[in-house]
C-alpha cells in the first residue's frame, strides 16, 4: 500500500481514502509534496478513484519505455516551450495553460508524448473529441513530433477507442494539413494494480476488477510498447 500511495503522490494525485492501521497517524503513512492542495484530499467517488488508479497503472507500465516523464505542472509546460510551441497552443483553463490531468512523456528519440486516462463514466467519443481540441494547435506546431495516447483499463472500452479514433468527429478537429491521430492502449496491468489498494467510502469496502508500437503504439492487445 505505501508505494501505491507514493507513486500516487510521485503523480500528483491525491490518495484515496484507505484505511490505516490502528494507531499510526495519517503523516507517517503519505506526505503530501511541498505546495500540495490539501483540498484534494477530500473523500472522492469511486470512479474518481479507479480512474486514478488506472493513472498509476499507465505509470508503473509506461515507466519501463523509453522515456521521462514530466510530472511537475511546471515541467509540463516548459517541455512544449522548449519546442518553440507557443503557450496559447497549450490547452488552457482559466486564461492560462493547464497540463495538470495529463501525463507528459519525453521519448528518447525527442519525441513528446501526451497520456489522458479513460474515464469509464464518460463516452469515449466525447473525451476523443476534448482531447483532439484541447491538442490540437500542439500537433500543428509539433506534428509527428507529438503523440497522443488515450489509456484504458479495459479490452472493450479498448475497441471503442479504437473505432472511434478515426470518427469524423474527431477528425474534423484537426487544423488544416495537420491530421489528428490518437493512439488507443491497453493497459495491461490495471486488472492487477486495482485489486491492491482497499477503497473507503462512507465506511463501506468497495473493490473492483476492470479489465484488462514501432514508430506507433500499436492498438492490438498483445504487449503494446513505443519504439
Amino acid at each position: 500500500m505505501l508505494a501505491q500511495l507514493n507513486v500516487l503522490g510521485a503523480l500528483g494525485i491525491p490518495p484515496p481514502c484507505c484505511r490505516l492501521p490502528s494507531g499510526v497517524p495519517n503523516h507517517r503513512i503519505y506526505n503530501p509534496p511541498a505546495g500540495w492542495d490539501r483540498r484534494a484530499r477530500r473523500v472522492h467517488s469511486l470512479e474518481t478513484v479507479l480512474n486514478r488508479l488506472l493513472a498509476v497503472s499507465f505509470y508503473l507500465e509506461a515507466r519501463l519505455w523509453p522515456v521521462e516523464f514530466a510530472f511537475d505542472h511546471t515541467q509540463k509546460i516548459d517541455t512544449f516551450a522548449y519546442e518553440d510551441c507557443p503557450m496559447s497552443a497549450i490547452p488552457q483553463r482559466g486564461g492560462k495553460p493547464y497540463l495538470r490531468e495529463e501525463f507528459v512523456l519525453w521519448y528518447e528519440e525527442n519525441r513528446i508524448g501526451v497520456a489522458i486516462m479513460d474515464q469509464e463514466q464518460r463516452s469515449p467519443l466525447g473525451q476523443l473529441r476534448g482531447f483532439a481540441k484541447g491538442f490540437r494547435h500542439l500537433v500543428a506546431c509539433l506534428g509527428e513530433k507529438l503523440q497522443l495516447l488515450v489509456a484504458t483499463g479495459s479490452e472493450s472500452r479498448h475497441r471503442l477507442y479504437c473505432r472511434f479514433v478515426h470518427h469524423a468527429a474527431v477528425m474534423k478537429l484537426s487544423l488544416p494539413e495537420f491530421a489528428i491521430r490518437i493512439e488507443p492502449y491497453q493497459v495491461r496491468s490495471a486488472t492487477k494494480s486495482l485489486q491492491l489498494i482497499p477503497l473507503v467510502n462512507s465506511g463501506e469496502l468497495a473493490t473492483s476488477q476492470p479489465h484488462s508500437s514501432s514508430n506507433a503504439i500499436k492498438t492490438h492487445k498483445h504487449n503494446p510498447r513505443p519504439q
